[in-house]
Parts: structure tokens; sequence; C-alpha cells
């Protein structure tokens, strides 16, 4: 069985063999999923913050009403874009404007 194959039974559900390794510590090259039949595949990695990054980031997701993954993926998106050298996406740049407005408001606010 290939390895494609049984990326494709873990991404099911099904169980695999164990004997192939830990699906988990298995390595995806790039482009593996391009054809992927359902379409784009996400990928798991970990992340390790410290508390305070972790809760501030949460606090932005949540204001945004978004979860903690897709607002990770559209920061990484955005830095990506970035070290491209691409220009911002003006509904990136307006979001981006709208809260410094939003945090410089709360710090003039808090001063009262």
């Amino acid at each position: 069985m290939s390895r494609k194959e049984l990326l494709d039974k873990v991404m099911a559900g099904d169980s695999v063999d164990h004997s192939y390794g830990d699906p988990a510590e298995w390595r995806v090259e790039p482009g593996a999923f391009e054809a992927h039949p359902d379409g784009e595949v996400m990928v798991g990695r970990s992340l390790r913050l410290p508390a305070h990054t972790y809760e501030r980031v949460m606090a932005v997701a949540n204001d945004r009403r978004m979860s903690f993954s897709a607002l990770l993926r559209v920061w990484v998106d955005e830095g990506l874009a970035a070290a491209d050298g691409a220009e911002a996406d003006p509904v990136v740049a307006l979001r981006h404007g709208l809260d410094q407005a939003r945090r410089a408001a709360d710090q003039l606010a808090s001063r009262v």
C-alpha cells in the first residue's frame, strides 16, 4: 500500500496498520495533495505559545468570531504574502486599520 493510500485511510478515519509507523510522524512532501478528491487537505501541526500570547490570540479570534486555527491561517497567509513581496489585500489592510483603531480607542477609554 502506498503512503498516499495510507494517508487517505487515516484521513477517512479508517484504522491503519501501525507497522508503517505513527501516522502523526509521517512527513508529507509539498504538493502531495494538490489533486485530493476532498479538496484542500489541512495538515495538523503542534504550536507552543506562551500562555499570555495564547490568551491574546484567543481574544482577537473571539472579537473576529473566528476559531483560533482560522485566525492563525489568516495570519500565516498574510505573513507569507508579505514575505513574497505581494501587495496587501485591501480587506486585510482595512481589518488591520480597524484593529489598530479599536486598540487605540480602548487605550483612550482606559485613561478616563
